[in-house]
Formats: C-alpha cells, structure tokens, sequence
C-alpha cells in the first residue's frame, strides 16, 4: 500500500472494474496510480500524518488505513522473514520509517512472536544520524535509518560522468 497507488492487488479487481463498474482503462490506470492506496481507502489524504491524526480523532476510513497499511507492512516484512530463513536485523528508512514513531512501534508490535521488542524511548527520537531502537533482549535488531537519496543520486550521477580539465 502506498500513498496514491494501490500496491499489490489481485488481478480479478481490474475485470471487476472493466466487466461491473464499466471502467475504460485509462480510469483504471488513473484510479490504481493516483487515487488508491492510503488516500482511497482514507478518502482524505495520502499522507501518514494526517492518517494517524485523523485515526486518534475516530474516522472510520482513517482507522481502516491505517490498519490495512500496518496489516500489509506486516505481512511482507513476514513473508521477506519466511525468504530468508530468519530476521538478525529489521530496518526503518526514508519518510514513514524515519519520521513515524508510531507506525514503528505498531509494526514491532505485531512482530513479538519474533521476538522483536522497541525501546520506547529510543523509538520516540528524532535524529539525523541512524540510531538502534530495539532493546538489548530483542533477538532482532530494530534500526532508523537516515536515508540520503539525494546524496546517493549525486554519487551515482558523479561516478557516470567523466570529467576533463
């Protein structure tokens, strides 16, 4: 699930959408991209912030956002554990991952049973820099990472380019 776009769907739903509602696909294509995700199933906003606001004050599609963000994160970060036979390290980068605390320590929390425990007060923090959030006992380590794609782009762009005096 992502801000406007549906992520993963089953594929019964774009037949749905042709055979039952009468949908041409550019409506599709525009409807899957722009207006799903955390804003089609809010109704209000593709933004997490406003998502977990709007959920504290008891709107329904917000509360129902959130749950459905939180129930996929969840299931692919168990899916990706299944993969790979284990999980020694589980990583919270870019705008949610850094910024939202409780997003974080909702997702945690539906990994016990992996034995994944957070610092509640590290959790809270904000830095710049990449910090540990999961508490010495967890048998995975929990971390935020600072993500600087700005600056990997500048490094992918500077190694392409040859310079000559």
């Amino acid at each position: 699930m992502m801000a406007s776009r549906s992520g993963t769907i089953d594929p019964g739903i774009i037949f749905y959408l042709i055979n039952h509602l009468k949908m041409k696909p550019e409506a599709i294509e525009k409807t899957l991209n722009f207006s799903s995700g955390l804003l089609g199933v809010s109704g209000s906003s593709e933004d997490m912030r406003d998502i977990i606001e709007e959920s504290s004050n008891g709107k329904k599609r917000s509360e129902l956002a959130l749950e459905v963000f939180l129930h996929r994160l969840r299931g692919f970060i168990g899916a990706m554990t299944a993969s790979l036979q284990g999980l020694d390290v589980l990583i919270f980068a870019a705008g949610i991952g850094e910024n939202s605390p409780f997003i974080r320590e909702k997702t945690c929390a539906g990994l016990s049973h992996l034995d994944v425990e957070v610092q509640l007060t590290e959790n809270s923090k904000k830095s710049h820099e990449d910090w540990i959030i999961s508490t010495p006992n967890s048998r995975v380590k929990v971390l935020v990472v600072h993500t600087q794609e700005d600056l990997a782009i500048a490094k992918e762009c500077a190694s392409q380019l040859s310079y000559r005096p």
